[in-house]
């Protein structure tokens, strides 16, 4: 049997280790492999309506697939859009009611 200090600092050195690890694919590996997540968990946001569709409409997977995948790209893209038509509005906005309020410049 080994000493409960030895165990503990064994234990200590292979918890320092993992860390160390995790903290490089954090830092470095997950740059890399970003997109193929996103897209992953797309997937696995669209897999039960994939499946309702191809239960109730009879449409072949694919065709299904790549259509709701278009829909929820197309939404992201047009809500970007909108905001950024909309923040660079709201940031002069706050810029001035701050000038107006701590200096009175405006008023």
């Amino acid at each position: 049997m080994r000493d409960p200090k030895l165990t503990f600092l064994i234990r200590c050195a292979y918890g320092a280790v993992w860390l160390a690890l995790i903290w490089l694919m954090v830092r470095y590996v997950l740059v890399w492999l970003l997109p193929f997540l996103i897209a992953l968990a797309l997937a696995a946001l669209l897999e039960p309506a994939v499946v309702l569709c191809r239960r109730r409409l009879h449409l072949r997977r694919g065709f299904t697939a790549t259509v709701l995948s278009l829909v929820v790209l197309g939404t992201v893209a047009a809500g970007l859009v909108l905001l950024a038509m909309v923040l660079p509005t709201a940031v002069g906005m706050a810029v001035c009611m701050l000038i107006h309020g701590a200096f009175g410049l405006l008023g």
